[in-house]
């Protein structure tokens, strides 16, 4: 299930109306996860990852 999931672009995710409850679903508030575990990129998950890359702090 995960890998068909990862092959989802987050582009389709987010145009169907899918990515905050997704995002929702898939653990603790952003601000809670940071708090107890930095960030392993080799390690995420695909839900983990997109919260990453929408609550950075610096602009791209």
């Amino acid at each position: 299930m995960r890998d068909l999931i990862a092959r989802i672009p987050v582009a389709r995710i987010r145009d169907a109306g899918l990515l905050e409850e997704l995002l929702k679903l898939s653990g603790p508030a952003p601000a809670e996860a940071a708090a107890e575990q930095p960030m392993d990129i080799k390690s995420m998950g695909v839900a983990d990852l997109v919260r990453a890359a929408l609550n950075r702090s610096t602009p791209a």
